[in-house]
């Protein structure tokens, strides 16, 4: 594990945030399209 400095990391954290709410955002969105098709 190499040290990342502050600006790095902080970026790095940013970057997993957007991609987990991407994520989230994406499953939600499928949620929604098949509770449409289905009821």
């Amino acid at each position: 594990m190499t040290f990342l400095p502050p600006s790095s990391r902080r970026e790095l954290g940013t970057e997993t945030i957007c991609l987990v709410g991407g994520c989230l955002l994406g499953i939600v969105l499928l949620g929604i399209v098949v509770y449409f098709t289905t009821v």
